[in-house]
């Protein structure tokens, strides 16, 4: 059995472990989305989930996680179009998307992540929030 390891203030699990880390997230959600062969692992800031957590509370309804963990090398796919030294491939950021959201949902949920993360922004579809360690 798969066992998590907390290193740096980070989670790593093998990716594709079968895990729930509350009530509202588990591990399909946060591996990365990727199917490389050389793509084992997931890393995650145990803060990015409990700041997940308390928001999907707050919004008393489901939100849907686009994209949490990413590898190097789907982070610099044409797939995604990630950054360099993205939040995302350290497990500090989580992209939460914003469909089926009302104007008022899209603004509580912007609220709630402007106060909880150390940096947001607002994409058309989805908003990015992460971590700054």
């Amino acid at each position: 059995m798969a066992k998590l390891l907390t290193i740096l203030n980070l989670i790593m699990l093998p990716k594709g472990h079968n895990y729930h880390f509350n009530a509202f997230l588990h591990s399909d959600e946060v591996d990365c989305r990727c199917n490389r062969n050389t793509c084992h692992y997931t890393l995650v800031n145990p803060m990015l989930i409990q700041y997940f957590y308390e928001i999907r509370l707050e919004m008393t309804r489901p939100l849907v996680v686009t994209s949490l963990f990413r590898c190097q090398e789907h982070n610099s796919s044409d797939e995604v179009g990630g950054v360099p030294h993205s939040s995302h491939t350290t497990g500090n950021a989580i992209d939460i998307s914003l469909n089926g959201l009302s104007g008022l949902e899209k603004s509580n949920l912007i609220d709630l992540c402007n106060d909880k993360f150390s940096y947001t922004k607002i994409y058309q579809n989805f908003i990015h929030c992460q971590l700054n360690p």
